[in-house]
């Protein structure tokens, strides 16, 4: 994709800075000017919230066509455009009337951010750096994993400098003038090759790795992005003070950045799906600690163990696709399986927030620990092809 004198540095500094800036322009937005938006909208809390949602089912539905945009296209202008719609999304979220003027700006939101969060930059990552994509994608997680200690902080001193509807514009402003000439000058000018509709490549983006792969990472993904919502009621549930909630609810993310940096550092020994399996035997752990046993001790078990295992998890559910596929294989299966990816991310939260409601803690623990063991096998399944796939893609590497 990229021409071998294209620095692999400055692509990666150029995408992992456009994460930042992309994520923390978007998906962060609800968590800061929740209240804000909700009382200025005339909506309801659990409807500004929903935006997230509605984001993350546009994002699922246009992935599929990724790949072949890349391949239409270079790189640089398909990431450079989903910039700019993202900029006119957020935009359009500033200028915001009502409950449908704010769910069609997180439509158009969601639909850019196909363009531009997170699986388009892994797609040029594994084409810029090649057999060491494992590691070029683990750094930029290490650094976009930050996306949210500064945003925060950031969206909260301007929303109290300029009301949120000068908050969010300055996000899209940030897109529109930082975002779209940095990944337009700043990446590779090349189209990713193409694959055709019925080659080895594409049928390989269907078969049984596929649906092992795209099974695990939906089942993680829920768990996670549906525990992030109910974590601290869950913590007080089982016996904590609320500082004491609070306080390993933040070492949590700490915990997590860390296991994305253990990741990253240990270089060529491991791959994705190494890692996959060694965070899918610590979630169900961490389960195990909060469900037999209460107080601060288990809580703090729990946070370590399933921390671990979460912050692993999400770099190795970007990195396994690599252990099976290469080149345009893997744009075409990580387009693929952004899809059930993201419509996990987006019930998960409705979801276990309505199980903490309805059932308790007991059975948030019991759903999260069965999908986490059910995720493990779907990786235990995958090692067995591991053979027939590393010779396949090997002699497929430069």
């Amino acid at each position: 994709m990229a021409p071998p004198t294209v620095p692999l540095a400055r692509v990666l500094s150029v995408l992992a800075l456009g994460q930042v800036m992309a994520w923390g322009s978007t998906f962060y937005l609800p968590a800061v000017l929740g209240r804000q938006m909700a009382e200025d909208l005339g909506i309801g809390r659990t409807q500004v919230y929903g935006g997230i949602t509605v984001m993350l089912v546009a994002m699922a539905v246009g992935s599929p066509f990724l790949a072949r945009l890349m391949a239409r296209f270079e790189a640089a202008r398909v990431m450079a455009m989903g910039a700019g719609l993202v900029a006119m999304g957020v935009g359009a979220l500033a200028l915001a009337d009502g409950l449908a003027g704010y769910i069609g700006a997180w439509v158009l939101i969601g639909g850019a951010g196909t363009l531009i969060l997170t699986t388009p930059a892994q797609v040029v990552l594994s084409q810029v750096a090649g057999a060491g994509a494992r590691r070029a994608i683990g750094a930029m997680m290490l650094v976009s994993g930050l996306s949210g200690a500064i945003a925060l902080p950031v969206v909260a001193m301007l929303a109290d400098a300029f009301g949120w509807r000068g908050a969010v514009a300055c996000c899209a402003a940030l897109m529109l003038f930082g975002a779209v000439p940095l990944h337009l000058w700043g990446l590779p000018s090349a189209a990713l090759p193409a694959v055709p509709g019925r080659s080895a490549a594409d049928r390989a983006a269907r078969g049984p790795a596929f649906v092992l792969i795209a099974a695990a990472g939906a089942l993680s993904g829920f768990v996670s992005w549906g525990l992030a919502v109910v974590m601290i009621e869950l913590l007080r549930a089982r016996g904590l003070a609320e500082a004491e909630a609070v306080g390993l609810g933040a070492l949590l993310g700490l915990v997590q950045v860390g296991a994305r940096g253990a990741d990253f550092l240990s270089g060529p020994r491991w791959d994705g799906l190494s890692t996959g399996l060694v965070a899918m035997v610590l979630m169900p752990l961490g389960f195990l600690a909060l469900l037999f046993g209460s107080g601060f001790s288990a809580a703090a078990a729990f946070v370590l163990l399933y921390g671990l295992g979460s912050g692993a998890m999400t770099v190795a559910r970007a990195t396994i696709p690599l252990v099976f596929y290469s080149g345009p294989g893997y744009a075409r299966a990580a387009g693929r399986i952004a899809l059930p990816l993201n419509l996990a991310f987006a019930a998960a939260p409705p979801a276990l927030g309505a199980l903490m409601t309805a059932g308790g803690p007991e059975a948030v623990l019991v759903l999260a620990f069965a999908a986490a063991v059910v995720a493990l096998g779907c990786l235990v399944a995958l090692q067995r092809l591991r053979p027939q796939a590393a010779a396949r893609v090997g002699a497929k590497r430069p």
